[in-house]
């Protein structure tokens, strides 16, 4: 719960579904994202209630590597609220065209990695994961558009407790007809502490007809920190 989103879900994860080690999620959850909350729109609220499915297939046999590919799908019902007064022309546009309730099957597979040398704390390896969603239409006012995202998390250990943390974050959406039909809520945005620190969160990128932050179908961002030792707690980093 924050001011920009109140998210409640729940999943169930069963690691070895199959003898084989195929692992099965079974999630529910539900979404309210107030923009204004975050000072990025003042003209609409979006709720959304998902429930899904997703498969993870462990591939290749390597000492201290997990390979995983995973695959699923789940149902998305989404409805924009509009608040009169400050509606941007980019959201007037969209939902003159679209409407303001959807329903889609969210398609998904993707690639995880994992060499690190644990999951919490990890001081060397690295994590990569590779995501591919495809939006199919289940109504007459549905939306059709996919969005590829991949991140990474890279320890090196340089001397002693000093390790080098670099991340990066790569994101890419469009709409099957076009970017006019790639929904405006989906957009990435970029600032904050999970980013690009220094700047406010969700304020680097696009604005709208009203100077506010809008966003994009478009997100590259990468950062490189140092962890260094810590003296206080081993359950602190």
């Amino acid at each position: 719960r924050s001011k920009y989103e109140q998210f409640y879900g729940m999943d169930y994860t069963d690691p070895y579904y199959t003898v084989d080690g195929i692992s099965r999620t079974l999630s529910v959850a539900a979404s309210r994202v107030d923009p204004r909350g975050a000072g990025v729109n003042n003209s609409y609220t979006t709720y959304e209630y998902d429930a899904g499915v997703l498969y993870g297939i462990p591939v290749g046999n390597e000492d201290t590597v997990i390979n995983r590919v995973q695959a699923g799908f789940g149902y998305q019902d989404t409805l924009v609220h509009l608040i009169p007064g400050g509606i941007s022309n980019q959201i007037s546009t969209f939902v003159a065209s679209h409407g303001t309730h959807y329903q889609q099957l969210d398609m998904k597979v993707g690639f995880t990695r994992d060499s690190r040398d644990k999951a919490i704390f990890a001081t060397k390896g690295v994590l990569q994961t590779l995501y591919f969603d495809v939006f199919a239409p289940l109504a007459s006012q549905s939306l059709t558009f996919y969005t590829m995202n991949y991140h990474a998390k890279w320890y090196q250990p340089l001397y002693q407790q000093f390790i080098l943390l670099s991340k990066a974050d790569l994101g890419y959406g469009n709409g099957f007809h076009g970017v006019h039909d790639y929904p405006f809520f989906r957009n990435y945005y970029a600032g904050g502490i999970d980013s690009v620190r220094g700047y406010q969160g969700y304020t680097l990128g696009p604005r709208d007809s009203n100077g506010k932050p809008f966003g994009g179908n478009i997100l590259v961002d990468g950062s490189i920190g140092l962890i260094f030792p810590n003296f206080l707690s081993e359950n602190l980093r």
